[in-house]
């Protein structure tokens, strides 16, 4: 498959708290890395293009929002 997703990125203000839920939620193996605020996320999605992602803090705590579009087309 071509342009699959393969990383995404978690946010949050207590990031451990959120490792915690997502390894007991979804069986998900969340591992925080040496020496840095962040953790990676291992949903078991197998070989291949497996879908991982990241998980730390929310860099600006009050930002939250979205965006649409209509087409990831250049």
């Amino acid at each position: 498959m071509t342009n699959a997703l393969t990383h995404f990125e978690i946010y949050g203000e207590q990031p451990p708290r959120l490792a915690e839920l997502y390894r007991r939620v979804s069986g998900w193996q969340v591992e925080q890395m040496e020496a840095v605020d962040y953790w990676r996320i291992d949903i078991g999605s197998g070989e291949g293009n497996a879908l991982n992602g990241g998980l730390t803090y929310r860099a600006l705590p009050d930002l939250n929002g979205s965006f649409g579009v209509q087409s990831l087309d250049p």
